[in-house]
């Protein structure tokens, strides 16, 4: 009596920790974006943008390197400013039509990429904005 007991006990947590596995296992692709939609947003007449980026691996790659910048330090920031008149790009970053994370790039200056209001980074080596140019096929 002990030992089936012992043995029940023991397949329902061996069963209660698989079904979390699988649980774990099939929520990881959920939390990874496959599809990026970008717009250029800005003041007054801007060029219009609208494109959507469905190569996954470029997708991730870009948002890998988006979360990998470093924050804007507090103190002054000198950025060139030639060319820049507030227009940049709006980044929605999806798994197939479920919104993970949206982001704002300034088109020039120092490149800021806002995760959230708060929430600044910098392109600091001059590599992200390429590689958001390259990934959306220019412009």
């Amino acid at each position: 009596m002990i030992r089936s007991t012992c043995w029940f006990h023991f397949a329902t947590t061996l069963l209660a920790l698989l079904l979390i596995l699988a649980a774990c296992a099939s929520t990881s692709d959920a939390t990874t974006p496959n599809t990026l939609h970008v717009t250029r947003i800005g003041p007054g007449k801007v060029r219009s943008l609208d494109r959507m980026v469905t190569d996954s691996a470029a997708v991730q790659k870009l948002y890998t390197a988006a979360h990998a910048l470093p924050a804007v330090t507090p103190g002054l920031h000198i950025c060139p400013s030639y060319h820049y008149d507030g227009t940049g790009y709006h980044l929605n970053f999806l798994h197939d039509a479920i919104s993970l994370q949206q982001m704002d790039l300034d088109a020039g200056g120092c490149h800021w990429l806002h995760l959230s209001k708060t929430d600044v980074h910098q392109d600091d080596h001059g590599n992200f904005f390429p590689q958001f140019l390259q990934t959306i096929g220019g412009s």
